[in-house]
């Protein structure tokens, strides 16, 4: 699997739990940093008491009143996973079921107020028809993909706002971070989220996307640092290469390497 242009430098492990090395599956961020999908930090939990050991730092971690629920969802990897996947079924030029005429068909694009893929009429049809006006600011078309200038706001934006978890019917206007960033809108502050640390949602995303900008320059320094010492290890190996041969030849060694040379 090709990583996605906004993230190419980024290895492909970047986006697969260490525990199943699958795709992440809702995954949640530890203390430490570390992100594994939901399914596969339960197992681990259960049976434990007050903290647990980070399965891949071995860090001990404390774990929330409400467990596995209060650990902080990662959003970000989750917006970066689907774009990921949005973009490989317009790259393979996959048939879907349209959303909008439930044909077979190659898609062309994806409402995220629909939550599915449209053919190439159904894509003109959100365009321009004004029944589906409030879906347009919602669409993402093949050419914006294939533009290789998607980034995580413009793909933020496309999305319908956040609903309330529990009032699905209302839009969330606060995250809980006592409950792991879940999106809650006012009437839950006086329900079962009364005396939680409560967030403005925007600011909350703007920090989330602060965070994983610091966390991706960070790898691709890391990538820069192993570059360098590959080309340096790739350097010695060939004078190394060369000597062991000048030494066949010649019957002698010539040349002495000198330690940390």
């Amino acid at each position: 699997m090709a990583c996605p242009s906004p993230w190419k430098d980024i290895e492909d492990k970047f986006f697969e739990c260490s525990i199943c090395l699958d795709l992440f599956k809702e995954p949640k961020l530890l203390p430490c940093l570390h992100r594994f999908c939901k399914p596969c930090l339960e197992p681990i939990l259960e049976g434990q008491v007050g903290t647990f050991k980070c399965p891949l730092c071995k860090d001990v971690c404390k774990i929330p009143n409400n467990r596995i629920d209060g650990f902080k969802t990662d959003f970000h990897m989750k917006s970066m996973l689907q774009f990921i996947q949005l973009q490989k079924t317009f790259e393979n030029e996959e048939v879907r079921v349209c959303v909008g005429c439930s044909k077979k068909l190659k898609v062309t694009a994806y409402c995220f107020k629909c939550k599915d893929f449209l053919c190439v009429q159904c894509y003109q049809f959100h365009s321009t028809n004004k029944m589906v006006a409030d879906h347009r600011e919602n669409v993402l078309a093949l050419k914006d993909v294939e533009g290789k200038s998607l980034t995580l706001e413009k793909l933020a934006s496309l999305k319908e706002a956040l609903r309330c978890h529990v009032h699905t019917e209302f839009q969330a206007q606060l995250c809980c971070c006592t409950c792991g960033n879940l999106p809650v809108c006012v009437t839950c502050t006086y329900g079962k989220h009364k005396g939680h640390d409560l967030q403005d949602v925007a600011n909350v995303s703007k920090e989330e996307r602060e965070r994983l900008q610091k966390r991706l320059e960070e790898l691709v320094k890391l990538k820069e640092n192993v570059t360098s010492l590959t080309d340096k290890i790739n350097k010695v190996n060939a004078e190394l290469t060369s000597i062991v041969a000048d030494t066949k030849k010649n019957g002698k060694c010539s040349t002495k390497i000198r330690p940390g040379s």
